[in-house]
C-alpha cells in the first residue's frame, strides 16, 4: 500500500459553496464567505492529513450553528468511513467567530479531497 497525502479542496461548483439553492443572482453573503473561510482554517489546522486514499473523493457536509456558535453537523455524505471520522473529529462542535449567521439555518458544501502521490 502506497502512503497518500490528502489535499482539501473546496469544490466551487457553479452554484457556490454553501446552500444550494445559490445561483449568479443570489451570490454568497459575506457571512457566508467569512464563514467558509472559517471553516478551511479548521480543517488545515493538522495538514496534510495522512491516509491511504486511491482516488479523489467528493463529499457534501450539512451542518447549522447552534445558539453557542457552534458547528453542528447533521450529515457528511462521503463513500469513506475513514474521510467521514476525520470530519466529524474536525469539525463538529467548533465554535466559530463569525457573528451574525442565522442560529438554527442548514448550509451544506462540498468539499473535494484529493488523493495526492
Amino acid at each position: 500500500m502506497k502512503r497518500i497525502f490528502l489535499l482539501f479542496v473546496l469544490l466551487a461548483s457553479g452554484s457556490g459553496f454553501m446552500a444550494p439553492e445559490k445561483n449568479e443572482k443570489n451570490p454568497l453573503t459575506a457571512l457566508e464567505k467569512e464563514m467558509r473561510i472559517e471553516i478551511v482554517s479548521l480543517l488545515a489546522t493538522e495538514f496534510p492529513v495522512e491516509m491511504e486514499l486511491e482516488t479523489d473523493i467528493l463529499t457534501r457536509v450539512s451542518f447549522l450553528l447552534n445558539d453557542a456558535n457552534e458547528l453542528v453537523l447533521i450529515s457528511i455524505h462521503t463513500p469513506n468511513p475513514k474521510v467521514k471520522t476525520y470530519l466529524k473529529r474536525k469539525l463538529n462542535y467548533r465554535t466559530l467567530k463569525v457573528k451574525g449567521v442565522t442560529k438554527g439555518k442548514i448550509f451544506n458544501f462540498n468539499l473535494r479531497i484529493k488523493a495526492v502521490a
